[in-house]
């Protein structure tokens, strides 16, 4: 009976032994909270000083329950989890466990801590508990746990000689470093090029000599006139010929405007000149189409293929590697230019002097001044020498032999005016000539330019209501000047020195263009010249700056 009752006595005390060590891994040392450590320190388990060297000295939750046989200050051992996790162990006893403690299929996770050394065993009353930490909440699951688990930041723990917990996000950090190293590289490799095989030498080849001798010409789709308010936009079609790409370039820009030219699709912007954006413009430029660029050698293997090219159009066994074409623009707008205002420097002439008093109201004009009387005008005339006859411009002695356009362009010169005589041939001058005038003169009054033209009196006076002389609708004799025009309503305003009424005349377009084909579409456009910069303005200009 003795011998039974120490067998049951030494099975319950391990068994009590047991379940204190449980209960302190569970409480006893948590630093989360103080009040864990109070409630384990009065736990029943905890409370004899057996109770409290099993909590110093006995296995954490994350090492396997050590045999009777282990000494109790063995420290404990890692078990090559992350220092953040603790594995469930199940208990080895079978008897009943103490009130407080856990379960042997439970596991609490919490925020790890910096593993303590083992100290001797100590008095219950000795124990020391640890600096209090912060720690995420405890999460209770009911498997076991394989995965680590990230823990919270925590305050420094007492210095140890264990190495410091490496943490999850110190592994992320590293992972996410090093796919950037790694994207930063796949971005810096070059590319090899594409190794040249005999196929591709032999497609070269091909493509050469199919140029050289057998080059089919482009061919460019003349473009119907295009318009647009102010700016004129549109795309050129052509086709290859060879199967090469093809190069758009402007061979002649337009008079009036500018034009932007994309060389690889052919798309194409007119931007008229700022004073024609309101009253709108007609215009054209000239561009080529190449289906040669891309084939063309340098250098003396160049000079070799454009020589045997030559010869191979010449013998019209090849096509030319560029086609032309013209590009007619119409940048609409209110079709009103220059300004009726100045009817004001309108004069009657006396004699056959219409040429002469045309000159005097363009003076006037551009000087913004009183024109010259018809007298002081004619008496400069008669004492100029004219650079169409011999002798002076104006002749008193024949009042009715009139002038010629080139001597008023002398007049104006000696008033400071620049002026530009432009004319066709009047047997041969064509609409089209006609229509490439009329252009010009809306662009000079639309510029504040002074205009001038030599038209057929009759043909103007008989459309304007005043009724013609009987003589010639052919020949040109009388000279006027264009103040304004509403192309819009097919009209022109001028000032007529020839008619009693002659200011401000307004005649039907029709009749005017017609008049003025008789004389090859005279015309002359004047403007004030540039003041000459001489030392003294010089010096002046720099004085005022």
């Amino acid at each position: 009976m003795s011998l039974g009752a120490g067998v049951v006595t030494l099975g319950v005390a391990a068994a009590l032994m047991g379940g204190a060590a449980v209960a302190v891994a569970e409480t006893g040392t948590d630093s989360a909270s103080s009040s864990s450590s109070e409630s384990s320190s009065s736990s029943p388990a905890s409370t004899g000083g057996t109770a409290s060297t099993s909590s110093t000295d006995g296995p954490s939750s994350a090492d396997p329950a050590p045999s009777a046989a282990e000494p109790a200050d063995t420290p404990a051992k890692a078990d090559g989890s992350d220092p953040g996790t603790t594995s469930s162990t199940s208990s080895a006893s079978t008897g009943t466990v103490p009130k407080g403690t856990v379960s042997a299929m439970t596991v609490k996770i919490s925020a790890p801590e910096a593993p303590k050394k083992s100290a001797p065993p100590k008095e219950a009353a000795a124990e020391t508990p640890s600096a209090p930490t912060e720690s995420t909440p405890a999460v209770i699951v009911d498997t076991p746990i394989t995965q680590p688990v990230e823990a919270a930041p925590t305050t420094p723990a007492p210095k140890s000689d264990t190495p410091p917990a490496r943490s999850n996000s110190a592994s992320r950090v590293t992972t996410t470093t090093s796919a950037a190293a790694v994207t930063l590289a796949a971005s810096q490799r070059v590319v090899a090029p594409a190794p040249v095989t005999l196929q591709t030498l032999l497609a070269g080849f091909v493509a050469q000599m199919q140029y050289i001798f057998f080059n089919q010409a482009p061919t460019i789709t003349v473009p119907k006139i295009a318009t647009g308010q102010g700016f004129v936009s549109g795309t050129l079609s052509a086709t290859s010929g060879n199967g090469q790409p093809l190069i758009y370039k402007v061979v002649k820009q337009p008079k009036y405007g500018t034009v932007s030219l994309d060389a690889a699709t052919g798309a194409y912007t007119y931007t008229p000149m700022d004073v024609l954006v309101t009253p709108g413009i007609t215009d054209s430029f000239t561009v080529s189409v190449d289906n040669g660029a891309a084939l063309r050698l340098t250098g003396l293997a160049g000079v070799v293929q454009q020589s045997l090219h030559s010869v191979a159009k010449a013998l019209h066994m090849a096509g030319s590697d560029t086609a032309v074409t013209g590009v007619n623009i119409t940048a609409t707008g209110t079709g009103k230019y220059g300004d009726p205002g100045n009817a004001a420097y309108w004069q009657q002439q006396s004699y056959g002097d219409c040429q002469m008093m045309a000159t005097a109201a363009v003076i006037g004009q551009l000087t913004q001044g009183t024109p010259p009387t018809e007298q002081s005008i004619l008496t400069e005339a008669s004492q100029t020498k004219s650079v169409v006859h011999r002798g002076y411009i104006w002749d008193f002695s024949d009042p009715d032999s009139g002038t010629n356009s080139e001597d008023a362009v002398v007049l104006l010169k000696n008033h400071g005016i620049i002026a530009e005589l432009s004319s066709f041939d009047g047997n041969k001058a064509t609409f089209a000539n006609g229509l490439l005038q009329f252009e010009k003169l809306k662009v000079a009054l639309a510029q504040g330019k002074a205009v001038m033209t030599s038209v057929n009196a009759n043909t103007l006076w008989a459309a304007s209501a005043f009724g013609g002389d009987g003589s010639s609708f052919t020949d040109p004799n009388h000279s006027i000047v264009v103040i304004a025009v509403d192309a819009t309503n097919g009209k022109v305003m001028v000032n007529d020195s020839g008619l009693p009424d002659g200011r401000a005349m307004e005649v039907p377009l029709g009749a005017f263009l017609w008049g003025w084909q008789s004389t090859g579409f005279d015309l002359i456009v004047a403007q004030l010249a540039e003041p000459a910069v001489t030392a003294d303005t010089a010096s002046s200009y720099a004085l005022a700056a």
